[in-house]
């Protein structure tokens, strides 16, 4: 079974986890604070966009296109495992599989419910409707 399966298969049974491994440390899955997220993004200039990318990827091409994706910007994901574990990048790189830093991302994800967030932003920017759609709207309703 292939790696992304896996990680797929146990990430779909458990809803969240507290803390995960990386390399030999136990770490907190951490709530992602502005301040945070702020350091994370001046470390990452391509990372945002290649998640953003995942997320919207279509579920049969999300592991050809995780993989790569991360061959592009795994510099920056492991600057931004280290903002968001307090550990040190080298330490990470040398110690951290590149599974555990993935499953570490993952469960960043979960925790902070990004697919809500990325849902609420979206009605946020839904546009409001013009005066004739508006109009439109009413008349098909009556």
């Amino acid at each position: 079974m292939p790696i992304l399966d896996k990680l797929r298969d146990r990430f779909t049974k458990e809803k969240t986890k507290s803390h995960v491994m990386l390399g030999d440390r136990e770490v907190e899955v951490p709530k992602l604070t502005y301040t945070k997220y702020r350091r994370m993004i001046e470390v990452s200039s391509q990372l945002p966009g290649a998640i953003t990318t995942l997320i919207f990827t279509p579920e049969e091409e999300r592991a050809s296109t995780a993989l790569h994706l991360f061959d592009i910007v795994a510099e920056e994901i492991f600057e931004a495992t280290a903002v968001l574990s307090e550990i040190d990048a080298e330490w990470l790189k040398n110690n951290a599989s590149i599974t555990e830093v993935a499953d570490y991302l993952v469960w960043t994800y979960k925790r902070n419910n990004f697919a809500e967030t990325v849902k609420n932003v979206r009605s946020l920017l839904r546009k409001e409707p013009t005066m004739q759609e508006a109009e439109t709207t009413e008349t098909t309703e009556q």
